[in-house]
């Protein structure tokens, strides 16, 4: 089992910003352990280490701590460091030197550097040497403002990696709620608070970088102007009650309110009227964030972290720290407009967005999982193939590049913008005036399309991380590519290709190196359990059985279409070629009132079609017909029909299209026995299977109404629709990245 580490110097670091990273890991199959000078409770924690960290650098137990963290992390052998907070983090990386060789990745947030622009020289003499020569023993370096950015990406050239993500982002569905006006004087007057008192808030640890000496300074000035202004102090006290010592010799008891530490700060924010912050220094605060959440306007000082977040004159005002005079003078501008008091807090509300926890979590996501590069060739026109286009947005969506590599046939003018692809996919086609052809033609035209696929992937190859390769051919390919060039392949096997094309005396051949070509892939992707079982024989590795489902919320309204007087309209739809059932079902049915046949495809038997839909009423022929027209149609039926000629072809390994159609639509579905499709439908009782007959087929007809179409669609929901299916693609592609 894979193993990460998340140190720190104090539990309530590691409580407060990063429990949904370790659920995030927890919930991918990884062994979370935490390491701190606590013993604290952590959620999603298997394994809580106590290390002896000090927040001074100059304490004798960080030489434990060290000693102590070193043989931890060799015995466990982590996979993942994500080291916080300065002097853990430093510890944590000298500690990691050696394991960092064998392939720990160490991660390393910066929460804020102790040197940076107005800093004390002691403390650019003490932190930015020792944060400079460890940057070479950190493979990620984040930094949480973009201040600290700019600086270490010009400063620390030995860090390869050095990231920008804008702080430890802020939960707004602890704010997702109204306090209404009555709600809001009680909890006021439970504070000692009145309704029309002004009420600012600074909620933070009592120390002396966060600076509340400057406010409660100023208090005393504006309390003797404004009795009824008010100022929380929420916050741990880690400064010895030394500013409960001072208010209390201002005489200042009434009008500031310690509350130590509390865990309702989005309601007292959202009763208070101006957020305070007057910071020495800050990485990104958090208490400003939330008070842009909660729409208030803020006054802070001019310091790094509060610079990025505070737009001077827009969502608040900045003071230079200590000048009192310019506090004093913002306070009470604010405390006599509400009208700009309002537009302000607006403001920040628009800005923080940015700083969500939605919005940290995706990019904190993509730096644990970084996003990979996908190859996905196809050798049939991806722009007909609604599979093809769906496993493609799934990629994307499952944050993926997406480079497609498809053959256009007859070089068909198509926009790429209508294949509803997404931003990080891009496509790139083969041109060719025919189509693949039959025989030596259709093996001719393969070589053709494989020979340009593999430039492609040549020329992108320091750009692919995996390649998903659809059919025989393709997958051949890619595996010859990826053994050269140490890439993972997905073989996706649609249908059997040996059965699906004409390759004559080369069938043997070609099945050979079929099974070889799976057995070389890092996984196969299956659409049937038939082939599955077939495909176990040689033991091939990693098999994934990810159904032809359709898009259930896109492409389908699930309707049930009342029946047309008595009448069972019948569909089909697909290739009309080399499958004489469909023909003797046509003669059987033809001017008989109680069927209606609707077809829909192109093939040999089109013209047939054509004409019999002229010459019967109960007969209707649509012709070729895009995807979303053929479910259209398929949504006015009442039955619909698939089937193969067994005897022809053997598509009992083939996707079964129709039946998850069928089932999105709450359809029931008539197919032939031994073709691949009857699968499903015996498996759950989605309709009747039947022998290569026409009259057996039209017997079932009558039989129609012992159906249950709802339990068809219920079954379809919770077992095969796209939805279901994406889970699979996103358990197969975490555990291709496991993969050495």
């Amino acid at each position: 089992m894979k193993k990460v580490l998340f140190t720190a110097t104090v539990d309530s670091h590691i409580l407060a910003f990063h429990i949904p990273y370790l659920k995030y890991f927890k919930e991918r199959g990884y062994e979370v352990h935490v390491a701190t000078n606590g013993n604290a409770k952590i959620p999603y924690c298997d394994k809580k280490i106590i290390i002896p960290f000090e927040r001074s650098p100059f304490k004798f137990k960080n030489i434990k701590a060290l000693k102590n963290i070193k043989k931890i992390i060799k015995l466990e052998n982590y996979n993942i460091i994500h080291t916080h907070t300065p002097v853990a983090s430093v510890i944590t990386r000298l500690a990691a030197k050696k394991e960092r060789k064998k392939g720990t990745r160490i991660i390393y947030t910066a929460h804020g550097f102790h040197f940076y622009k107005g800093a004390s020289i002691r403390n650019w003499l003490l932190f930015y040497p020792v944060e400079k020569y460890l940057s070479k023993y950190t493979d990620t370096l984040i930094t949480i403002n973009e201040e600290d950015y700019n600086f270490v990406k010009r400063k620390f050239k030995k860090c390869n990696d050095i990231k920008y993500v804008p702080g430890v982002g802020v939960d707004e569905q602890k704010f997702n709620f109204i306090i209404n006006n009555k709600e809001k004087i009680k909890l006021r007057k439970d504070l000692g608070l009145n309704e029309n008192d002004f009420v600012m808030i600074f909620p933070a640890e009592l120390n002396q970088n966060k600076n509340q000496i400057f406010i409660i300074n100023v208090m005393e000035k504006l309390v003797r102007k404004y009795e009824n202004i008010h100022l929380l102090l929420p916050g741990k006290d880690s400064y010895g009650g030394y500013y409960q010592k001072i208010v209390k010799e201002k005489n200042l008891q009434k009008n500031i309110h310690f509350f130590g530490y509390r865990e309702d700060i989005p309601k007292l924010l959202k009763i208070s009227d101006l957020s305070i912050a007057t910071s020495k220094r800050e990485g990104l605060p958090v208490n400003i964030i939330e008070a842009m959440c909660v729409k208030l306007p803020i006054i802070a000082t001019n310091c790094r972290g509060h610079r990025e977040l505070i737009k001077d004159g827009i969502n608040g005002f900045l003071v230079d720290i200590n000048d009192e005079k310019e506090l004093e003078n913002k306070i009470v501008y604010l405390y006599k407009n509400s009208d700009i008091r309002k537009k302000m807090g607006e403001n920040g509300a628009l800005e923080f967005k940015k700083y969500s926890l939605l919005k940290i979590y995706d990019e904190m996501c993509n730096i644990y999982d970084p996003k990979k590069n996908i190859a996905f060739l196809r050798c049939t026109p991806i722009y007909n193939d609604s599979r093809a286009l769906k496993e493609v947005q799934t990629y994307s969506k499952l944050n993926n590049n997406v480079f497609v590599l498809g053959w256009n046939r007859n070089c068909e003018s198509i926009d790429i913008n209508k294949l509803s692809l997404p931003n990080n996919c891009k496509i790139s086609f083969y041109n060719r005036k025919a189509s693949y052809g039959s025989g030596y033609k259709n093996i001719i035209n393969l070589l053709k399309f494989n020979i340009w696929t593999y430039k492609k992937l040549k020329e992108n190859k320091t750009r692919i991380d995996y390649i998903h390769a659809c059919d025989f051919d393709t997958a051949y390919i890619a595996t010859k590519f990826a053994k050269k060039y140490n890439k993972k392949v997905i073989y996706d096997i649609y249908d059997y290709y040996v059965d699906s094309h004409n390759l004559g005396p080369l069938k043997n051949i070609v099945e050979r190196l079929d099974i070889k070509t799976i057995n070389k892939a890092d996984f196969t992707i299956i659409c049937t359990e038939q082939r599955k079982k077939q495909i176990n024989k040689s033991n091939p590795k990693n098999i994934v059985v990810i159904h032809n489902s359709p898009n259930y919320q896109k492409d389908y309204e699930i309707t049930n279409q009342k029946k047309n007087k008595g009448k069972i309209r019948i569909g089909y739809f697909g290739i009309l070629q080399d499958d004489r059932l469909l023909i003797e079902v046509t003669e059987l049915i033809k001017n008989n009132n109680k069927y209606e046949l609707h077809v829909g495809g192109f093939g040999k038997y089109q013209e047939y079609f054509e004409l019999m839909s002229k010459k019967y009423n109960n007969i209707t022929f649509f012709g070729p017909l895009p995807y979303k027209s053929v479910i259209e149609k398929e949504k006015e039926c009442d039955v619909l029909f698939a089937t193969y000629n067994p005897k022809i072809t053997n598509h009992m390994f083939s996707a079964p299209n129709k039946v998850y159609e069928s089932m999105a639509l709450g359809k029931p579905i008539i197919v032939c026995e031994n073709t691949g499709i009857d699968e499903l439908v015996n498996k759950e009782k989605l309709g009747y299977v039947i022998k290569y007959d026409a009259k057996e087929f039209i017997n079932k007809l009558d039989k129609l109404d012992n159906i249950d179409i709802n339990r068809i669609q219920q079954i379809f929901k919770k077992s095969y629709s796209w939805d279901v299916m994406e889970n699979k693609f996103k358990d197969m592609l975490i555990r291709l990245g496991d993969r050495k």
